[in-house]
This record gives C-alpha cells, structure tokens and sequence, in this order.
C-alpha cells in the first residue's frame, strides 16, 4: 500500500512538471514573434521537436507499428497534421503579437472544451451535465476575458488588439480540437509516438514554404531570441512530454487532466515574471478562474473511475495539452 502511495504521488509529481514545462511557450513566444513570423517559429519548433523524438522510433514496439502502417493511416496523419496541427501553431504564435500571454495560457485551455464537444458529436462519447455547464462556464470566462480589458494601464495592449489576439487563440484551438478528435481516433492503430513524429513532421513540411526568409535570417538572430526557440521546443515538447507520460503510466487520463490544471496558473505566473506589461486585471482573473472552473467539469472522472485498477489507463478524449502537442 505505502509503495503504491509513493508510485501515485511520483506520478502526480511528473504531471505537475508537464504543467509547468507546459507553461513556459506563451511567455517565451513574445521573445520571438516580432523577430521572426509565426510560419517560421511554427516549422523551427516542430522540427526541433520531430528530431528529438525519432529516437524512439527505433524502439522494438514502435519499429512493429511503422511496419504495419498503411495508406489510410498515413493520409490520416496528413490531414491530422499538415491540415489542423501545423495551422493550430501559425495562429497560437500569431495572437501573441496582439494580445498578452498570460491570455494565451487561459484560453489555450479552451481546447480542451472545443474536444469535449466534437467528441460527443463525431466518436459518440457520452453527453453529460457536466459538459453542458463547463461549455458555458468557459463561454462566459472567454467573453470576461476578451471584453473586459479597460486599456488604460499603460501596457501596450489595446482592447481592439486584445480582440484580434484572442480570436486567433481560439481559432487555434478550434484547429487544435479537430486534430485532436482524428489523433483519437487513429492512435490505437498507429501509436502514440509515430502519431506525435508523423504530426510534427507534416505539420512541419506544410508550414515549410513559408518559413525560407526565417531560416535565411537565423544566423543574424539575437542569442536571446535564438534561445527563446530552442527553449520552446525543449519544455513545450520534449520535457513536457517526458513526465507527461511518465506520470500517466500510474494515473488514468481523466484524473491527469484534472491535475494538468495547473497549468493556466503555472502559465500566468511565468507570464507575469517574464514579459513586462502583462495586465492583470480582478477581471481577468475571474474570467481565468471561470476557465479553470469549466475544465474541471468537462475532465471531471465519473464515480466509478475511482475504481480503476492502478495499472490501468484510460483516455479521454482530448487528452495532452493543447498547444503543447501543442
């Protein structure tokens, strides 16, 4: 008993590590995208990040499903990553020229609803109350978030800005929702790391033409910047992947959801250390707060989850964090 206490709170100790390296790309994305487009932050981040998982590619059970992929599965991952994931990261690091981070890392978090929703719809998962009453908790936290900015804090924010800001963020997610509901339904047949290399890399490829002038500038870049890049891949990706999985090996999708709900607080918090300017207005935060709320209640485990043997997983839909696959 006292060794099974230890395996969960090691696990809910790596989940919160995936929450805080989770955090870090809203603020370290203002550090880029006024140096270089969003086409080429997206296409740099994720071809960092298919580089660092290739590797494990070569492992025994994922050489196996290479081989047993077939056509269907890889025009899948096409449109799973060319056409949803590599655009869901264009406009995650467009909004952040117009609207501040600590926004982004709420309404990041929306993506989670936007999956609970398509997921009821398009893979018939069960409709509860709960997913009715976070749907609109969010609805109203997003509305305070993006309408309430009084723009007279001396930041360089504008309420229009803002507006624009916002909006691309939950296109974003919109986009990252639909991949997500195809990365669901394919993953049982194609892994979870050949889905996470095919989805960056094609993502990757179709941002690509977009992303010359960015390469071609990259030697001129500020160390800073350069930093910043390499930083974004490295947390949003690998390290947060990293403990990611390895707590989900003794807690069960739903209940790590509930945890990575640390996440927007992590994300405030490094926003508010890292750029300057960030408004926090007692409007935000009830917003922020209303977010949170709606997550709970759409990740929220029903009763008899509890009763789930430890070494059993299940997965909900839109499990992983959004932006950080996104």
């Amino acid at each position: 008993m006292t060794e099974n206490k230890g395996r969960d709170a090691r696990s809910i100790a790596f989940l919160v590590l995936a929450a805080f390296f989770w955090a870090f790309p809203p603020a370290l994305g203002k550090y880029v995208v006024f140096d270089v487009t969003p086409f080429f932050v997206t296409t740099f981040r994720l071809l960092l990040a298919t580089s660092i998982f290739v590797p494990f590619l070569f492992k025994r059970e994922n050489r196996d499903r290479l081989k047993r992929l077939n056509r269907k599965a890889v025009s899948w991952l096409l449109v799973s990553g060319g056409v949803f994931f590599g655009p869901h990261y264009v406009l995650y690091f467009l909004s952040l020229q117009w609207t501040p981070a600590v926004h982004v890392s709420v309404l990041l978090q929306t993506g989670y609803v936007f999956s609970a929703i398509l997921c009821v719809k398009y893979l018939k998962e069960a409709w509860n109350k709960r997913i009715v009453l976070g749907l609109f908790l969010s609805m109203a936290g997003v509305a305070i978030i993006m309408l309430a900015y009084p723009g007279q804090d001396g930041t360089a924010y504008t309420p229009e800005g803002i507006l624009i800001g916002d909006a691309l963020i939950l296109a974003s997610m919109l986009l990252w929702a639909i991949f997500s509901v195809i990365n669901k339904k394919n993953l049982d047949s194609v892994g979870e790391v050949p889905s996470i290399v095919f989805n960056f890399l094609f993502g990757a490829l179709v941002v690509l033409p977009f992303s010359i002038d960015g390469f071609a500038a990259l030697p001129f870049l500020d160390v800073t910047v350069l930093m910043a890049l390499v930083l974004i891949a490295l947390f949003g990706s690998a390290l947060g992947y990293l403990f990611y999985n390895l707590g989900l090996k003794r807690i069960s999708g739903a209940r790590a959801n509930v945890i990575l709900l640390t996440n927007p607080v992590f994300g405030v918090v490094i926003s508010v250390i890292l750029v300057r300017g960030e408004p926090i207005t007692a409007w935000f935060l009830t917003g922020a707060a209303l977010v949170i709320a709606s997550l709970y209640l759409v990740n929220q485990e029903k009763a008899t989850a509890g009763k789930v043997r430890p070494e059993v997983r299940t997965t909900p839909c839109g499990t992983g964090l959004p932006g950080s696959t996104s």
